[in-house]
């Protein structure tokens, strides 16, 4: 474990690449880490990993998306859990970009009403800028019209949380404008606040949503 978080330590932007140096090393590493351990000591290293990540010793969403890619496939994953892993990938970028959409839908069919799901559906379907991010599955959109998809998805939010105050401050602004929240600044909330303020992370420890996968059986 020691040398795998010295790895995540260790990545430094690349000059003539997107990918940080030591990516594949790191990857190939959290692979075969969570491949022989337990699923405690997989929690463990990924609790470490998101504490250096926390104190700036070590390369956000790059850092991260490796062990719990690699935790997801050994272990499972709620639909939390796979929202926050596609909120990585879109960090990282690059090559794994594409892999994000696929997490999102994942989440999605297991669980179309889990409040995380319902607010990345909000959060990553367009940039803060107003750019579509291309990972952002298009049978997911509720509209092809980016502010009436925004509409129905905080109608489901508030369906399923009726007391959450973000969501009515959201469809009250929505209510009075035409345009897409996030195609403007001229909102109550910025979007980049309201992406950062409901994540899954945001409301439980990355170590909370890992205990909630349950522990699979396995031929070891």
């Amino acid at each position: 474990m020691e040398r795998l978080v010295q790895l995540a330590k260790e990545l430094r932007p690349a000059k003539h690449r997107w990918e940080p140096t030591g990516l594949e090393e790191y990857e190939q590493g959290a692979r075969e880490f969570m491949a022989g351990t337990s699923r405690q000591d997989a929690i463990r290293l990924l609790a470490v990993v998101d504490q250096a990540i926390s104190r700036q010793k070590a390369f956000p969403a790059f850092s991260m998306y490796p062990p719990l890619q690699s935790f997801v496939e050994r272990f499972g994953g709620t639909p939390s859990l796979l929202v926050e892993l596609s909120i990585n990938f879109v960090a990282a970028g690059g090559k794994v970009l594409g892999l994000a959409s696929d997490c999102l839908r994942q989440a999605y069919s297991r669980d179309p009403k889990n409040i995380d799901v319902l607010w990345e559906l909000f959060n990553g379907h367009h940039r803060v800028n107003g750019i579509p991010i291309p990972s952002f599955p298009a049978e997911l959109k509720m509209s092809s019209d980016p502010a009436e998809h925004e509409n129905k998805v905080i109608k489901m939010i508030i369906q399923e949380s009726a007391d959450n105050k973000l969501a009515k401050t959201i469809l009250e602004w929505l209510s009075s404008h035409s345009d897409c929240y996030h195609s403007t600044r001229q909102v109550p909330i910025s979007a980049y606040k309201v992406a950062y303020d409901t994540r899954p992370t945001a409301r439980r420890s990355l170590q909370n949503l890992l205990q909630e996968v349950e522990a699979r059986p396995t031929n070891t």
